[in-house]
Formats: structure tokens, sequence, C-alpha cells
């Protein structure tokens, strides 16, 4: 019976695995699975092969976030860079001027600090010396341009953002999303991961628009005004290491 069980057991898991294109796992599973039917197969007590096969399937099984290839899923979210310049007078700004450690004692509009420091970065009214930007990584500081992962600029369209614990979407990797809700400049392209952010969840994909104004005051600095889209769920992901065409 034991070997039985742990035969359907390997059966079902590659099945799954190769239907979700999710290579790694599959192998991980393989050996998981093997090993865990050796044991199965041991002179030991009944019940300890199965807590100790059991064990091995949990460990074996991928998470959801683990999908790679084809048909993955994400949610998928915009980022942007807000200008200074869009943050005007009569239109409900918190335009009460305020500074941070590492901004040299400049002042700027407290609602462009707001969203900079969700968005990550901010275009100048007027440069800071050669610095046209301000950024905040959990510090603040000046910049020639927005930049992602290893200094490398941030390409309007081109880059996305992933978080830090994402185990498949590294720096390198293109993604192509596909939602029936996605506006045409953010559908059929490739995104290269080149940015992360401590806000960006695991199964997330936050897609960066590029220098715009904010939509408007309160909790509508955080979305360009150039687009509607602020997000959608479970939108179908492709991904690839390598250029992509």
């Amino acid at each position: 019976m034991i070997r039985l069980f742990w035969s359907i057991c390997f059966l079902w898991h590659t099945s799954s695995n190769l239907n979700g294109m999710n290579t790694m796992p599959l192998f991980r599973s393989i050996s998981l699975l093997s090993v865990a039917s050796f044991l199965a197969l041991l002179p030991l007590a009944g019940g300890v092969a199965w807590i100790i096969g059991a064990l091995f399937l949990i460990f074996a099984t991928p998470s959801p976030a683990m999908v790679a290839g084809e048909g993955a899923r994400a949610d998928c979210t915009v980022y942007y860079t807000p200008r200074e310049s869009g943050f005007a007078p009569g239109q409900g700004f918190d335009l009460r001027p305020e500074t941070r450690p590492g901004l040299e004692g400049e002042y700027y509009p407290a609602d462009f600090l707001r969203a900079v420091k969700v968005e990550g970065h901010g275009r100048l009214e007027q440069p800071h010396g050669t610095d046209q930007y301000i950024y905040f990584n959990g510090r603040w500081g000046y910049t020639d341009c927005p930049k992602g992962i290893g200094q490398q600029p941030l390409i309007p369209l081109q880059s996305c953002a992933v978080s830090v614990r994402s185990p498949n979407l590294k720096r390198g990797v293109w993604v192509q999303m596909a939602h029936a809700t996605l506006p045409a400049p953010l559908r059929n392209r490739w995104w290269k991961v080149s940015d992360v952010g401590g806000g960006v969840q695991s199964r997330q994909v936050d897609l960066y628009w590029g220098e715009d104004d904010p939509k408007g005051p309160g909790s509508k600095v955080y979305q360009p005004a150039g687009t509607t889209f602020t997000g959608v769920r479970d939108a179908q992901m492709n991904f690839q290491i390598g250029d992509a065409s």
C-alpha cells in the first residue's frame, strides 16, 4: 500500500509540474519524491515511513510564486517618477516646504517628497548642481537620473521592479504581462527586471511608466497622470533569461 501511495503521488506531482511549465521545482520534486519512495520501502514502522514520506512531499510541493516559464501568474502594477513641477498651487496638494536628511538643507513641497518616498525618484524643477533628480532608497540623496539595480538607469516602458523575495524574477530577466485591462502602452511588450522595491510583493511585477505629473492630491500622488491603469491581480506572465525579442 505504501509503495502504491507514493507511486500515485509521484505521478500526480510530476504531471502538475509539467502542465505548469514549472521545470526547476519539477527536478526538485523528482529527487525528493524518489527519496520519499525509498524511505517508504525501508523496514521501518509503517507510521514512521508515512510521516517521513509526507514531510518530503510537503517540501517538494512548489509554492505559486515559484511558477516559471509560460503561463505563470502575477499581480501587475505601475510606478513612475513624479515631476516637482506637477505639484502646482490650487490643485489641493500639500505644498508646505519640507526637507529631509541627505537633501543638504534644500526644501521641496511636502507631497512631492511623499510621492518620492514611495516611487523612489523625483524630477526637480530646478537642478541641484548637476543633478536633476532626488531619490529615496532608505536614504535621501541626489542623482543624475532614476536608477535601479547596480546603478543602471531605469528606462520608461521597459524597466520593471520586483520583490527582493521573488524566487525566479531576478536582475536581467525579461517579463511579458497579459491581461484584458492592461492599457495599450503596457501590453504585448517585454519588461526587463531592473529594480527592486521594499514594498513590492513576491508575486508582484511593478512596471516603470517613466516621468509624469501626479494624477492628483491625496493617494493620487502615487499615480501617473498619463494612464488610468493602477493595477490588476493575477495577470498572465511569461518570462525568459537573456534578450527578449
